[in-house]
Parts: C-alpha cells; sequence; structure tokens
C-alpha cells in the first residue's frame, strides 16, 4: 500500500510539472554545468518515508532525468514515456533554485524546486504549492525529495561540493 501511494506522489510530481499554476520562471543566465548528464532514479522521500531499490514500484524503475543546458527531457519506465522540459536555475544562494517548465496547449506550466548536487549525488526537493525551503519531508509538508546518481560520471569533472 505504501508503495501505491508513494507511487501516486511521483506520478502527481510529474503531472504538476504539466499542470502547476503558470508563471514565468525565474529570469537567470546561470547555468549549473555539474548539472549537465545523465540522472538515475534511486529513491524517493515524502511524508518522512524513503522508498529505494526493489522497493520502488516498477513502473518508476529506470525513470532518468538527462540535462544539457537548459534542457531536461525526464523518462519513466526506461525511456517509454518522456517529457521534455525547460529549466533555469540560481545558484547564488544555498539552497540552489531550480524552475521546471512544461509547455502544454500554448501555456508554460513551473515547478519550483530546490536541489544539491554531491559526489555524483543529485538531490531535488519539490512542492506542488510553493518552493521548498528546505529537504525536509514531514507529513506537515507536500514536498517530495527525489534522489539520483549520475549515471556516466564525465571524465575530469567533480561537483563543487564533492570532496577531491
Amino acid at each position: 500500500m505504501r508503495l501505491d501511494v508513494l507511487g501516486i506522489v511521483l506520478i502527481f510530481s510529474l503531472c504538476v510539472a504539466v499542470n502547476a499554476r503558470a508563471d514565468k520562471p525565474q529570469q537567470s543566465n546561470r547555468h549549473d554545468s555539474q548539472l549537465d548528464g545523465v540522472w538515475v532514479l534511486k529513491s524517493i522521500e515524502t511524508g518522512g518515508s524513503i522508498v529505494d531499490g526493489d522497493g520502488m514500484p516498477e513502473r518508476m524503475l529506470g525513470t532518468t532525468r538527462t540535462i544539457d543546458g537548459t534542457q531536461m527531457i525526464l523518462s519513466r519506465g526506461g525511456g517509454t514515456r518522456q517529457m521534455t522540459l525547460t529549466i533555469a536555475v540560481d545558484t547564488s544562494g544555498k539552497p540552489k533554485q531550480m524552475d521546471i517548465s512544461a509547455e502544454r496547449n500554448g501555456k508554460t506550466r513551473v515547478v519550483k524546486c530546490i536541489y544539491e548536487i554531491k559526489k555524483g549525488t543529485l538531490r531535488l526537493a519539490e512542492n506542488a504549492t510553493e518552493r521548498p525551503e528546505s529537504f525536509k519531508t514531514d507529513r506537515s509538508t507536500r514536498t517530495m525529495v527525489t534522489t539520483y546518481t549520475r549515471k556516466n560520471e564525465r571524465p575530469g569533472t567533480q561537483s563543487e561540493d564533492s570532496e577531491p
């Protein structure tokens, strides 16, 4: 039952990317090159509970976020379902901020997120109604944190948050 609920939550977040309230993405000329690459979903945390590995719903296995500059391709089910999104980042604060935008029927929808990259791991916190302030996911928040690992570490690159 818990797995079904978490699966529904992740599907809800994908729907939010398409149906969130219309808003212009933050204007940012900043690009975080550490985001570029293929990120594979490893865990989902919501309401203080984490699901990972074999506990993940089968339909979520193989979920990836492929990021190249300001474009993100969200693939689910090993690539059988894809959504192309646009991202804008603000790296000036902590936590770093990301707006994920989707166009549908001529309208732009935006999900406001925060993210961090440490040692080849991307953590992304999103909320259906507002930008999260932290990566906390207790029952009092509607925040969901997804954790991804880089599929292929690019030679010679290292996150600014990584330890040498």
